[in-house]
Formats: C-alpha cells, sequence, structure tokens
C-alpha cells in the first residue's frame, strides 16, 4: 500500500500533547503569578519601611529628636457607640 511512512499516527501525535501538557503544569506551578505578585507586595512594603527609618533617621539628624508622632499615644479606640431610644411598637 504506502511505500514510504507519510505522517504521524494518532498515538504519537498524543504521546507528544501529553508531554507537552504536563512539561506546561511543570512551568506554571514554578512561576505562579499570585506568588510573584505577594513577593512584589511584600517587597513594596520592605521598601517603605526602609524609607520610613531613614527618614527618622535623618530628622533626628537634624532636630535632634525623634520623629513626630514616634512616642505619642494611640487615642484609645470608641468601645460604645451611643444607642439610641428604641422606637415604640404599636
Amino acid at each position: 500500500m504506502f511505500k514510504g511512512k507519510k505522517g504521524f499516527t494518532l498515538i504519537e501525535l498524543l504521546v507528544v500533547i501529553g508531554i507537552l501538557g504536563i512539561l506546561a503544569v511543570g512551568l506554571l506551578a514554578a512561576i505562579d503569578p499570585f506568588e510573584q505578585l505577594k513577593k512584589g507586595r511584600d517587597t513594596n512594603l520592605r521598601n517603605v519601611t526602609v524609607e520610613y527609618v531613614n527618614a527618622c533617621t535623618r530628622y533626628y539628624a537634624t532636630h535632634g529628636e525623634s520623629c513626630p508622632g514616634e512616642n505619642q499615644t494611640w487615642p484609645q479606640p470608641i468601645l460604645m457607640m451611643p444607642q439610641s431610644k428604641p422606637t415604640p411598637r404599636l
């Protein structure tokens, strides 16, 4: 019938597609986009913190006192909101 092989068999194509699928899953697991976003947020937070510490250091070097607000106490949270009078039921 055919003297030469002119194409791939269905099994060969399925095996190649399966191997490519396994490689794609491994690549997505290695480069997790949500993990990359988390690393970006962590890096941003670290940079902001370092900038704040450096600013306080420069302020202390210039003014001879700590940054304003560093030694202040925070106001106490409001534990209870004033309650309104209950409406009478008819």
